[in-house]
């Protein structure tokens, strides 16, 4: 009697409300743009609503509101391009598609944590090499390396043993 009807299969209050919230955004956000801009207009020229708006200028508001309007889709859009998505762990097996994914990107950035360069390297030696060639979409890329000094002393944390 565990899990099937329990009401979690769509991830919570938290997700439906992300959800509602994709949705019905775009939406309000144009009423209401262009609402500022009918307002605005309707006062510029309506004397009534102007008094009782208390006759400010409003044709600037209005078409500002407008553009608003216009540009909102392109302003989603720019939005949305620059958020960086967030990649969790990725461990040997996977490096090979994580660097192919990560260079189909207009920016590429990979940071990489290991005993080793050598596992990253075999994976960005032909991609680099393949960009004087054809450099399509990437316009920069950075790689930045954490690997240990052999050369130098060390101490591997670890718990220390007592003796019982």
């Amino acid at each position: 009697m565990s899990g099937a009807g329990s009401g979690s299969a769509g991830g919570g209050v938290g997700a439906r409300l992300k959800r509602y919230q994709a949705r019905f955004e775009p939406v309000a956000t144009r009423v209401l743009l262009l609402g500022v801009f009918l307002t605005g207009l309707t006062a510029q020229f309506v004397k009534p609503v102007g008094d009782a708006l208390e006759d400010k200028a409003f044709l600037g508001g209005a078409l500002l509101s407008l553009m608003g309007y216009v540009l909102y889709d392109a302003v989603k859009d720019l939005a949305r391009s620059v958020t960086v998505p967030t990649r969790a762990l990725v461990n040997s097996r996977q490096l090979g598609s994580f660097v192919s994914e990560a260079f189909g990107s207009r920016k590429v950035e990979i940071s990489f944590l290991g005993y080793t360069g050598e596992t990253l390297y075999n994976e960005l030696y032909h991609r680099l090499e393949g960009l004087l060639d054809d450099p399509g979409p990437t316009k920069r890329v950075s790689v930045r390396m954490l690997v240990p000094d052999f050369g130098q002393p060390m101490t591997v944390p670890s718990k220390p043993a007592t003796a019982g």
